[in-house]
């Protein structure tokens, strides 16, 4: 996955940027018309990436993968927690509620006091998608099934076929059986089909008109159709986004600038933290007080700043020097690999 991997930082990075906006408008009461295509974003690029690890580097794939996503989620849902045991007040609906923490710790999805499908962190309820994507992976992959990405989008795409015939019977079955799931395969089958074309050097035409478009289409699918079918009228320019930035990568067309690789590579302790610094903003800065255009403006773009330096800090002093332990302890044949120079503000990126 290297070979494409600056690109797909950039576009964690838009994807971050897209949530975080999206929830700085909620704070100052303004109704978004797009932004929520972020998550679809990395719904695709999960299972882009997921197909190249898995075709790649299949031992220890779940392993791996619980290292780089469950650590940083329990510190953040424990965080949460003792907030809402301390400082109820500091929070919305969340309860300090032991048998909810325990499901929230775990990944077992269920309605929580707003009557949200959510865990304690709230954006949560994404990583419960993403967990239920990995062991379906690791499955196929220790059953050593021939064509395993196959596999794994028929068994991924089973449910919302089945919740077509039969209603799902539960509030957990429901969840499961949401089409957005469907946008994992998606990105899978874009794995596929750029790992079969013939790559070709010279004028890069055809690839910018794709990404230019899909980044257009977007906003503009969502701004007309909200999530409605989201999995197609959203997955599908996601798809060709991704699909247009890993070629471009691989003619050599890469975002370079270091900033812009920070915030990818810090994307996902960005998503996790990025709602209660806005939330703190609100809280100790806002308070409704801030009524000019321009004084919102200035403000909104101090949030973003603090939400983003804040990630960045953690990902820096925190998320890389966690992921590192965590490899010598877990996967000790990986942690003897020298990394090059160049790649070491990225051994947390995957």
């Amino acid at each position: 996955m290297r070979e494409f991997l600056n690109n797909l930082q950039a576009l964690r990075a838009y994807a971050a940027a897209n949530v975080v906006f999206i929830h700085l408008l909620q704070i100052f009461g303004v109704a978004s018309l797009f932004g929520l295509y972020g998550v679809d974003l990395f719904f695709v690029l999960s299972g882009f990436i997921m197909a190249g690890i898995a075709m790649t580097a299949p031992s220890a794939f779940l392993t791996r993968r619980l290292i780089r996503i469950v650590p940083l989620y329990w510190i953040c849902t424990m965080g949460v927690y003792a907030v809402a045991l301390l400082k109820p007040q500091l929070l919305h609906t969340t309860q300090a509620d032991m048998a909810n923490l325990a499901k929230s710790l775990f990944f077992v999805p269920y309605r929580k006091e707003s009557g949200a499908m959510q865990p304690l962190l709230f954006l949560g309820w994404t990583l419960n998608y993403e967990i239920y994507f990995y062991l379906i992976c690791s499955v196929v992959l220790f059953l050593r099934a021939a064509r395993p990405l196959l596999w794994v989008c028929l068994i991924v795409s089973a449910m919302p076929a089945l919740a077509l015939i039969l209603p799902p019977a539960s509030d957990l079955i429901r969840f499961y059986s949401d089409p957005i799931v469907l946008e994992f395969a998606l990105g899978m089958l874009t794995y596929c089909v750029f790992r079969r074309c013939h790559i070709q050097s010279g004028q890069h035409r055809w690839e910018i008109w794709l990404l230019l478009v899909c980044l257009i289409v977007l906003p503009c699918m969502e701004a007309v159709e909200g999530t409605k079918h989201r999995e197609i009228l959203l997955g599908l320019p996601a798809a060709g986004t991704i699909f247009a930035a890993a070629y471009l990568e691989r003619t050599g067309v890469a975002v370079r600038s270091r900033f812009i690789l920070l915030v990818g590579n810090a994307s996902y302790i960005l998503y996790l933290t990025h709602p209660y610094v806005l939330q703190a903003g609100e809280k100790f800065l806002f308070r409704g007080q801030w009524k000019s255009l321009t004084a919102k403006m200035a403000l909104g773009l101090l949030l973003i700043s603090a939400a983003v330096a804040f990630a960045c800090v953690l990902h820096v002093f925190v998320e890389v020097p966690l992921m590192r332990k965590l490899k010598r302890l877990f996967l000790p044949q990986e942690s003897c690999r020298a990394l090059p120079g160049q790649q070491t503000a990225r051994v947390a990126s995957l």
